[in-house]
């Protein structure tokens, strides 16, 4: 009885972090890509390697 129990509150407190996690990758731009940053590679979206100044690798 008491195993099922901690199961059943393990289950119920890991739920929503699965699918919070199935969810952010759905989108196109959460597409990462190496990026050259004052002199370090970075792996950042596209969008951000071009407002901090980078240049993307090739």
């Amino acid at each position: 009885m008491m195993k099922g129990l901690i199961i059943a509150l393990a289950l119920t407190m890991t739920a929503p972090l699965v699918f919070a996690s199935n969810g952010s990758h759905s989108s196109r731009s959460e597409r990462y890509e190496l990026c050259y940053v004052d002199g370090s590679a970075r792996m950042l979206q596209p969008n951000m390697c071009y407002a901090l100044g980078g240049k993307r690798a090739l």
